[in-house]
Formats: structure tokens, sequence, C-alpha cells
């Protein structure tokens, strides 16, 4: 997930009168109770819900505590917040409203042999795939500046994908002749 959005943790009891219980181990030295906070909502229902994840979250660890006829502790949950704005200049909160016309440009698509790749300065030092219809890799660089020109002469006819790696909602379409 990236941060500013919610994270939520369920789990369930079979028995009807459980109490339940939310813990945290932020710094390895146990778990302690949570309380209701302007973050973390739902401490003693089935559902934690944190809300507007930060930085900070990241690799946080949960777990619940069940009381009933007996008392169970649920498997350990691992929160994973990623950052956007190493991709994001305008600030914009999540990868997903991001225009990616802005981000990249590829030309000419369908090309014969020679493909220009234009990126946003954001862009530059991130690695990247071409890869063809069925996952093969066929290339693969880093953006060393906003501008790339790759020589495609030798690729087979047909439908390839660049994506940007660790970001796969950064992926346009190929066509090569």
């Amino acid at each position: 997930m990236y941060k500013k959005q919610n994270a939520q943790f369920k789990v369930k009891s079979s028995d009807s009168i459980s109490q339940y219980q939310w813990q945290i181990d932020t710094k390895g030295n146990g778990f302690e109770n949570l309380t209701n906070t302007n973050q973390f909502q739902g401490v003693n229902t089935e559902t934690l819900t944190i809300l507007e994840t930060t930085l900070l979250n990241n690799n946080q660890k949960f777990r619940c505590n069940i009381f009933s006829e007996c008392s169970l502790t649920s498997n350990i949950a691992i929160l994973t917040v990623l950052d956007t704005t190493t991709i994001d200049t305008n600030k914009v909160n999540t990868i997903n409203t991001i225009d990616l016309e802005q981000l990249i440009n590829i030309s000419p698509n369908p090309s014969k042999s020679n493909l220009r790749i234009k990126v946003n300065k954001s862009l530059i030092d991130e690695s990247f795939t071409i890869y063809n219809s069925i996952g093969i890799l066929l290339f693969n660089s880093v953006f060393t500046e906003s501008e790339l020109n790759i020589d495609i002469s030798k690729f087979n006819r047909g439908i390839y994908f660049l994506e940007i790696i660790g970001h796969s909602e950064l992926k346009q379409k190929l066509f090569f002749e």
C-alpha cells in the first residue's frame, strides 16, 4: 500500500461473545495494547483500521488477542507502506492519480528500428524492463537521463510491454513492426 492510504487487518472468531485487543510491536521490544487514536480505530473489534498510513508505519507488526472461553493470539501481520514521492514531482497522494502520459512518452509506437523513450525527471535512476506478450524479458536498463534511444531492429514483430520496475502500474504497451 502507498502512504496516506488506509490499511485494515481482520480476524474472525466463531464465538459470538469474543472480545478483541489489537497490539503493536513498533521497535521489536514486544507487543503493546493499542488504544483508539486519530490513526488507529477498532482496536477492540475484529477489524483494526490504520488511517492515513505514513512511512513511520512501514514494517510495523500487529496481532490480535482474542478472548472467549479460551484465549488465542492471531498470527503477526506486517504492514508495508510504500513512498510515492520518488516518482511524483507534483506531490500527488497516490500513483493512481498520475497521468501516465506525463511520466513516459514512447515514440514512434509502432516502431521498426529505433524506439525513443522520454521520461519525466522523477523517473531518472529508475530501472525498467521490456518484455514480450508471454512475459519473456528482452531488455532491461536504467533511465540515466530524460531521453533514451533503443535499437529494436533485432526484436521480432509483436506486442511488447515497457514496465518501470517496482511500479507495475507504470506500464505501456509497445508495438514492433
